[in-house]
Order: C-alpha cells, then sequence, then structure tokens
C-alpha cells in the first residue's frame, strides 16, 4: 500500500495568524460584551415593570380601587388615565361617583368617550366644592376636563351633538335622598283601617 503524502505548505505568515486570531477573539469579546449588555437591558426592563407593578398596586389600594375590581389590568388602565399623583376630589367624593368615574375609564361600553366622560365628572366635583360656579345660571358646559361656559336647559341636545363625551350639567348639583321603609303586613294595615 502507498501512502501519497501531500505537503501542505503555509501561505499565511505566522504573524498574520497571530493578528487574525487576536481580532477573532476581540470579536469574541465583543459578542459577549453585547450578550452581556442584552442582559442587563433585559434585567434593568424587569426591575422597572417589577417596580411599576407595585407602585400600580399601591396607587389602587390608596384609592380604594381594589374595592371596586381585582382586576389589575383595569387598575392600570385607570393609573394610565390618571397619573400616579392622582387623588379623589376633596371632601371624599361617594363611593357610587368614584366608581362611575372609574368604569367611565376602564369599561369598553364608554369608548371612544369614556376618559372624556372621567376628566369632565372630576372637573365638574371640583367646580361643585370650590363654590366657584355662577348660581344665576341654570347649566355648565366642561369639555376636555375644562371649563368652557354656562348654558341653559334648551340648549341641552344640541351641546351634547356638538360636543360628545361633553358634560352639560345643573349648576347646582341634585341630590337624591334615599330612605328605607320596612315592608307592612297588609293584615296589619286592613285592621289599622277597620278601628
Amino acid at each position: 500500500m502507498s501512502t501519497n503524502r501531500i505537503k501542505i505548505r503555509n501561505t499565511v505568515s505566522e504573524s498574520d495568524l497571530k493578528k487574525k486570531f487576536t481580532n477573532l477573539k476581540e470579536s469574541s469579546n465583543l459578542k459577549n460584551e453585547k450578550q452581556k449588555n442584552t442582559a442587563l437591558e433585559i434585567k434593568s426592563e424587569a426591575k422597572f415593570i417589577s417596580k411599576l407593578i407595585t407602585n400600580i398596586e399601591n396607587f389602587a389600594v390608596r384609592l380604594k380601587l381594589d374595592k371596586f375590581t381585582k382586576n389589575k389590568e383595569e387598575w392600570k388602565k385607570f393609573y394610565v388615565f390618571a397619573g400616579s399623583n392622582f387623588v379623589w376630589p376633596q371632601p371624599p367624593t361617594d363611593i357610587n361617583e368614584r366608581r362611575l368615574i372609574f368604569d367611565y375609564v376602564i369599561d369598553p361600553y364608554w369608548e371612544p368617550i369614556g376618559s372624556e366622560l372621567a376628566a369632565n365628572a372630576l372637573e365638574y366635583r371640583r367646580l361643585l366644592e370650590s363654590d366657584s360656579l355662577d348660581q344665576s345660571y341654570e347649566y355648565v358646559l366642561i369639555v376636555h376636563g375644562k371649563f368652557v361656559r354656562y348654558g341653559l336647559s334648551e340648549e341641552e341636545e344640541k351641546i351634547k351633538k356638538e360636543y360628545p363625551g361633553c358634560y352639560y350639567v345643573p349648576v347646582k348639583e341634585d341630590i337624591v335622598e334615599l330612605r328605607k321603609f320596612l315592608a307592612s303586613n297588609t293584615n296589619t294595615n286592613a285592621d289599622i283601617q277597620k278601628e
């Protein structure tokens, strides 16, 4: 058996090989550096998200949104609308009014004007509490969370078509007081009428 030997001739000098190896090593270090940077970015983003979740949870507890729902996505949606420093108008607004404002923001039924309604409701409450409304007028128009003008009840339909999502409400807030009465026994009432 004959073996043919092939002689390989090195066409690249040893110094060139060292340079190429050094360049290759530096390239590998760059990849490692990029991977490290990517890992640091992911870790930083995870910390940010964790902190944001904690902030939203604290926000929900502070505003008592957790009494309305345990859904953290709904809390987040209200957080985005209101901002981290939001507080309910003072003195504390009625729980039903708060729930209505919360629902305006999170309930798909109110889209696309829900956020507008919520901002206008908050401004209306602020105006009522500040006693800055002129009581000689009937109605107030609030658009984009800002007082626009006073108006009359006859304008209501026109205003609501012109400004979807506006608040066109009475200057004087009407408060309805509900009272509970015990159900009475009809036989007892019949006996009383006989006497």
